[in-house]
């Protein structure tokens, strides 16, 4: 049998170029080294842009309407202990039918309940009298069906401002389902012909972050990646979380808990570039002559594994702490 090695070099390149490292699509990777390495320049304007959006407390956000038990413990412990107080925001009759549930949740780990608040109105998410107790709780819980409705019943009201209170004192801030996609500054949603566009959300989480709504997750994971790709800016880092997993923002990184995984999308480097504007709605249909996303890298982490924001480089989970011998 003779060998063409000239064509397998040629099936070997082409395979090369389609390999997904890290996950990463190298396009020009080589071209884009020294503007990349400029970019990245610690202490520059871009990492202390990100120091000034990141919240003092941490921001969870959960892919279904169950809550992981190390996610429960998760936000405990950042919390400050298991004795706490915890209030849920149930937005929207899907929202509120989910609230007595995630309660119950933490409930069973000793925690204490400051309210539960059903809010199917903007009467209700600007009541003063339990926005001011949502202020006590060092947990909150948003839970929601639809994170456009519940973006339009928070937006601007008291209910949104306790929110951010509650980060800035340095508690926990938990989103259930789309509860989770509506504290993005602006997040991925399908549009009202099923096509992907940008909407404006809550903005607890840092601009960085473009969280991609769950209904997405019916389109499959390249159609999520596609559309992801096309509307991402360089300074965005898309985020897709699957059913079953949690996400973990504190301080600098994100971390993955439950089971199932996270789909962070790193638009820093994408040719030949995303859409010029960001306005608020901005659908750009994903069609066959939708330009591709080059040297776009998406990293598909598992529970314990995470991504430093700054460097944007992933990361391996937790070592445990070293015991003498003995012990």
């Amino acid at each position: 049998m003779v060998l063409n090695l000239q064509r397998l070099g040629s099936v070997t390149s082409e395979l090369s170029s389609h390999l997904i490292r890290s996950i990463a699509l190298p396009g020009e990777l080589l071209r884009q080294l020294p503007r990349r390495r400029r970019s990245r320049r610690p202490g520059g304007p871009e990492e202390s842009g990100l120091q000034a959006a990141l919240p003092a407390g941490a921001i969870l956000w959960v892919g279904s309407d169950a809550i992981p038990d190390d996610a429960v413990v998760a936000a405990l412990r950042r919390a400050g202990g298991r004795q706490e107080l915890v209030a849920a925001i149930g937005a929207g009759e899907a929202g509120a039918a989910m609230a007595p549930a995630a309660l119950r949740q933490f409930v069973r780990y000793g925690a204490r309940v400051a309210g539960e608040f059903p809010v199917r109105s903007r009467a209700e998410a600007g009541d003063p009298s339990w926005s001011e107790r949502l202020r006590g709780a060092r947990v909150a819980i948003l839970c929601a069906g639809d994170a456009r409705e519940a973006r339009d019943l928070l937006l601007a009201s008291p209910c949104q401002a306790a929110l951010r209170e509650v980060l800035a004192a340095g508690g926990v801030v938990l989103g259930i389902g789309e509860g989770g996609t509506a504290l993005g500054s602006q997040f991925l949603a399908l549009g009202p012909e099923g096509r992907p566009q940008l909407e404006e959300g809550l903005g607890l989480m840092p601009p960085l972050l473009l969280p991609a709504a769950l209904s997405l997750r019916r389109c499959g994971p390249g159609q999520l990646l596609a559309a992801l790709g096309i509307r991402l800016g360089r300074e965005h880092l898309g985020l897709a979380v699957d059913a079953g997993a949690a996400v973990l923002l504190a301080e600098d990184e994100v971390r993955v808990l439950g089971e199932g995984a996270v789909i962070v999308l790193d638009g820093r480097d994408a040719l030949p570039g995303p859409v010029d504007s960001f306005r608020t709605p901005v659908e750009v249909p994903v069609a066959a002559d939708d330009p591709p996303a080059l040297d776009l890298r998406a990293h598909v982490l598992l529970a314990g594994y995470g991504l430093n924001l700054r460097s944007r480089r992933p990361l391996g989970p937790p070592r445990p702490p070293l015991q003498a011998a003995g012990d």
